[in-house]
């Protein structure tokens, strides 16, 4: 291919418990947007979900969808006539929107070629609904955002005659260069109460490291990104220096578990970080398991003001099987007391979340989850206690071995409200509870701990 006109799109988005939200910086999309640039190519990046106007018309499963309607999408697509539609889809409640989108692009211009990416594409073929062919000309898999531009340079796609599925690109350290934040309009991307966090000021998320080292059989991050990398000193500073000329005042870091690197690794990113924003959160999770004095220290010398604290669960066998940290509840609870200690005297505040519903599950261990979250939050300050079904991704350990046990009549895939927080249901029918029971107990917990709704206002963080 030549000098074709190619737009990254990412679907809209839905809007889930009164939530409108704002979502993080889609740093994927935004990376293949740049490499096409660079390669040539007229890309232009449109995220449908994250702009700030009316909410759309379309409705999936009676949730309203939040950002471009309907009829601006079709007159961006008529004006633009772009000869590829590329659709970063990364979860899997967006299949619908996604579905949509192509719809609404073969509608206008059937010779548009259609190419999908994000974690539905690692997902290819196991996803419920997802048309093999007819509509979609290539599926791009992997990480690697060379594989768009390889793809387009070898014109496979205008010469094949059949659906093409590259193979799986990863991603390394040398492709990690400084972001042009030129593509996207920050102002979608921020502002306060940043991603339902109690941002002060103007914020914006970021990732130090890519990949996790932590093998949970039911998480996506290590089959899509393998073990964890980070970006060079260098790199990270200059996407810094762009982000605080973009009037961005703090920062949302979302690397999995930061503690899992070396203090010394996270003291020199937290004090690069503390060098151009006043407030820095810890939303990809701080693990109860390694948090000390030292780095309780840390986080307050370099303004770190809250975050997810990453508790594990009170069902001493369930944690067993998936850390064996602890020997009992009573060990596991006098830790977390010292650990949530450890933030509150420092001024640091947290919300925490327990995953219910796996597959075989019991009314009493659903009960102890919600015990446990009403502890953290009475006993030892946190902000907000929150609960999550479990979800058997595509691609995963947990998906491949109990991808048969998925409650009868539940397409979670494309049910938003199964999918999110606190949903309409579980994916997974319990020993003695059906799935839509353990929906019905998390959503009231959740209610009566924190009340309707998500707690965008007052601050969900807040010192006991």
């Amino acid at each position: 291919m030549g000098n074709e006109k190619i737009i990254v799109a990412i679907p809209q988005k839905p809007i889930l418990k009164g939530e409108h939200g704002r979502w993080g910086i889609p740093y994927g999309a935004m990376k293949i947007t740049q490499e096409l640039k660079e390669n040539g190519f007229d890309a232009t990046l449109y995220d449908f979900g994250a702009t700030n106007n009316k909410d759309s018309e379309i409705t999936h499963d009676l949730i309203p969808q939040h950002g471009t309607s309907t009829e601006e999408i079709k007159n961006i697509l008529g004006e633009e006539k772009p000869d590829v539609l590329a659709i970063s889809s990364q979860f899997t409640y967006l299949w619908k929107n996604t579905e949509h989108m192509i719809d609404i692009a073969k509608e206008i211009s059937p010779e548009t070629k259609i190419i999908l990416g994000g974690n539905q594409a690692e997902a290819y073929g196991e996803i419920q609904g997802l048309p093999v062919g007819g509509n979609i000309d290539a599926i791009v898999r992997g990480t690697n955002p060379k594989s768009l531009v390889e793809l387009l340079n070898s014109d496979e796609i205008n010469k094949s005659k059949e659906m093409i599925i590259t193979k799986k690109g990863k991603t390394n350290v040398e492709q990690f260069t400084p972001h042009d934040y030129s593509i996207i309009n920050i102002e979608n991307y921020s502002g306060k109460n940043h991603m339902n966090l109690p941002t002060e000021g103007k914020a914006a998320n970021y990732l130090f490291t890519v990949g996790c080292n932590n093998a949970c059989t039911y998480c996506q991050a290590p089959v899509m990104h393998g073990k964890q990398k980070g970006r060079r000193m260098e790199v990270i500073e200059e996407d810094f220096k762009n982000l605080k000329s973009r009037g961005i005042e703090e920062l949302v870091i979302f690397d999995d578990n930061i503690v899992d690197l070396s203090i010394n690794m996270v003291k020199e990113l937290l004090e690069l970080s503390g060098k151009y924003f006043t407030g820095l959160y810890l939303e990809g999770g701080i693990e109860t398991s390694k948090l000390n004095e030292e780095f309780a220290d840390l986080f307050k010398s370099t303004n770190v003001k809250g975050g997810y604290l990453a508790v594990e669960t009170p069902n001493i066998s369930l944690m067993k099987k998936l850390s064996g940290k602890f020997n009992s509840t009573k060990d596991y609870m006098a830790h977390i007391e010292k650990t949530t200690k450890l933030l509150h005297d420092r001024d640091i505040y947290f919300y925490t979340n327990s995953m219910c519903g796996w597959p075989g599950d019991t009314r009493e261990n659903i009960q102890s989850e919600i015990d446990f979250q009403k502890w953290l939050k009475d006993d030892c300050g946190a902000g907000w206690s929150t609960f999550s079904t479990v979800k058997p991704f595509p691609g995963t350990g947990f998906y491949n071995v109990n991808k048969n046990k998925i409650a009868k009549g539940m397409d979670w895939q494309t049910n938003s409200k199964a999918y999110y927080l606190c949903g309409e249901s579980a994916i997974f029918d319990g020993k003695d509870i059906s799935a839509q029971g353990v929906g019905n107990m998390v959503r009231g917990a959740y209610e009566k701990i924190n009340g309707k709704g998500l707690p965008m206002s007052p601050n969900p963080y807040w010192k006991k």
